[in-house]
């Protein structure tokens, strides 16, 4: 590494590469008497530490309110972990790397929250924190509707069939009539 100004008391020194791989660096202050005294010097110990990094992860986007493992997040050089969340759903441990969200109806309405992962490190590092975006997708569900009964050689409309959350109907059939509307609900 290299200092400023070796000269001054208090100098500021620029860790080099080969005191990051060390760990640490010893740095000497040698004062020189003003007299025929000989000089002294001190040797102070600087542990260079690794600052902590976290990753919250992808984006996700997951359907309904089911519980989401955070597998996509990572951390590093840290003393300890927490999660938040922009929303009022509920992580089973806010302190793992990988923790199950479980989102809130609340949060199932606004259709997505933020997630945030701090990563605090030791001494003076500061923390790292990170933030991904939960999206809930309502789930799509389809009721064909109630068996029911028909005179052969009548037509019958399908009255009780229902859907909701979805893009596009289509309806299929095993048997040899005809669909009118195959795409309507």
């Amino acid at each position: 590494g290299s200092f400023n100004d070796s000269s001054l008391l208090h100098p500021l020194y620029d860790p080099g590469p080969a005191d990051l791989v060390n760990g640490h660096v010893r740095l000497i202050l040698t004062a020189s008497a003003e007299n025929s005294c000989p000089s002294k010097s001190d040797t102070m110990l600087l542990t260079l530490l690794q600052a902590p990094k976290s990753n919250a992860g992808p984006d996700l986007s997951v359907c309904g309110a089911d519980t989401v493992r955070l597998s996509g997040s990572t951390a590093s050089n840290y003393e300890s972990l927490q999660w938040r969340t922009s929303g009022s759903g509920n992580f089973d441990d806010p302190a793992e790397v990988h923790p199950l969200y479980t989102p809130s109806t609340s949060d199932l309405a606004n259709g997505q929250v933020l997630l945030s992962l701090t990563a605090r490190g030791t001494g003076p590092c500061p923390p790292d924190t990170s933030k991904m975006v939960l999206t809930l997708m309502k789930k799509t569900s389809v009721n064909a509707g109630h068996d029911d009964s028909v005179c052969q050689g009548t037509s019958f409309t399908i009255g009780s069939a229902s859907a909701q959350n979805f893009l596009s109907l289509h309806w299929t059939h095993n048997g040899k009539g005809t669909l009118i509307g195959f795409s309507t609900l």
